[in-house]
């Protein structure tokens, strides 16, 4: 099962994509945020993705955030124009841990901003399917 996930933001969107067993997760690419539900829906046949998991922010206490609704209302678009399985999935601190593993390979801060959502949207796929194994478990 391959599974696609995504770090929603307002300029950019950050791609995942596991190896076809859902077991590795990689960084993919990043699109700009237009047309972006017709774009993803190209990579999920393109691809052969069974599964989209999109990252949710909250905020410290586990409350929504603006930043929340905005990816409700997106995990709705996509819901509803792709046929496959789509969740939500806890993305807190995903950008920061990102920034904090390309810091570590010796990436600049401007580089790193051209990967950062890809990066983000693997820690995102990663966490996912280690939190799917221990729930099968």
């Amino acid at each position: 099962m391959r599974i696609m996930a995504l770090d929603y933001g307002f300029a950019r969107i950050g791609i995942a994509l596991s190896d076809e067993s859902g077991t590795i997760a990689s960084p993919f690419t990043t699109i700009k945020n237009e047309n972006s539900v017709k774009k993803i829906k190209t990579l999920v046949e393109e691809k052969k993705v069974d599964k989209i998991i999109i990252g949710i922010p909250s905020d410290h206490e586990g409350n929504d955030t603006i930043q929340s609704e905005k990816v409700r209302n997106f995990f709705n678009k996509i819901k509803d124009n792709i046929d496959v399985c789509v969740e939500l999935f806890d993305e807190n601190y995903t950008t920061r841990d990102a920034y904090d593993i390309l810091k570590e390979v010796g990436y600049s801060m401007k580089k790193s901003k051209k990967l950062v959502d890809e990066f983000a949207a693997s820690i995102i796929l990663r966490e996912y399917i280690k939190w799917s194994k221990n729930q099968s478990s």
